[in-house]
């Protein structure tokens, strides 16, 4: 029987212009000797899924370049142990213009197939002058994912951050672009740029309390500190020489009333005086 294998070619690679060496990397599974069918065949490059297919007659062929990156095949038949290869195309000689590798997918079957999975690597041996496919602790591959994928999301945190920060610090708010800098430097500890912000930041607060304070001195310098201090004490009670304009008149709002109230409870306040407004009725008193 003629055997199929369905080629997949990644984006920009094609026969016609063809400027770098590839692998094509061929996949057969099998189990105890006999070859598997409908086995499902995924290919993640970079992060991003790529292909996602069944093969009915179980074998799979793809096409990688030098420049392809991380890839990652997984392999899945219902009722056997799932498989993942990773291929990092930076390690790879390259150095036909066209060679075949061969990967032999041997699957175990077993009840619990979702519960684990077998991962393993094709490593290139210069020793040997092969490929190979070696087994890879599947709690030390998680733990170097989980690491890259936080790095990629530290990654955003900080660009995110630093452009918040400089828009922030363009409208004149570095109070508020300062926090985003420190989220900054938090992503990305010994950041340069996002320290030297927060260095500018921080000398531009500095130099406005400093002024601030000038200003306060100097409005605060012309008040008799005597007279505040016994004010401040209680000692005097009533200014003199105090000036009052007596065509003026100072009242003191003592309430508003949404609903209607007794007005002899206020028949000791002089002056009294009633001001609707709106759905209120506001009262004052003169002094």
């Amino acid at each position: 029987m003629k055997k199929t294998i369905a080629a997949v070619f990644f984006a920009f690679l094609t026969w016609e212009v063809q400027a770098q060496n590839v692998y094509e990397i061929t996949c057969v599974a099998f189990s105890k000797g006999r070859e598997l069918t409908n086995v499902n065949y995924k290919l993640t490059m970079n992060n991003k899924v790529v292909v996602d297919e069944k093969s009915k007659a179980g074998y799979y062929s793809f096409i990688i370049l030098p420049d392809d990156g991380h890839i990652v095949l997984e392999v899945t038949k219902q009722d056997f142990v799932p498989k993942i290869i990773h291929l990092r195309t930076d390690k790879y000689p390259f150095e036909n213009e066209f060679e075949i590798q061969n990967i032999d997918l041997d699957f175990e079957w077993t009840e619990n197939s979702k519960d684990s999975v077998q991962i393993g690597e094709l490593i290139w041996s210069d020793l040997s002058g092969a490929f190979n496919v070696i087994k890879v602790d599947s709690a030390l591959m998680k733990v170097k994912s989980e690491y890259e994928r936080s790095e990629k999301k530290l990654g955003r945190i900080y660009s995110r951050s630093v452009e918040d920060g400089d828009e922030l610090l363009a409208v004149g708010q570095p109070a508020a672009a300062r926090r985003h800098f420190e989220v900054a430097l938090l992503a990305k500890p010994g950041d340069t740029y996002a320290s030297r912000k927060i260095a500018d930041i921080l000398k531009i607060e500095t130099e406005t309390i400093a002024t601030e304070k000038k200003t306060f001195e100097s409005e605060a310098s012309g008040v008799d500190k005597d007279l505040m201090d016994k004010i401040n004490r209680g000692e005097v009670n009533e200014v003199s020489d105090a000036v009052i304009d007596k065509n003026v008149i100072y009242r003191v709002q003592l309430g508003a009333f949404s609903k209607n109230f007794d007005p002899a409870k206020f028949s000791q306040v002089p002056e009294f005086t009633q001001i609707p407004y709106e759905d209120f009725t506001g009262n004052l008193g003169e002094f």
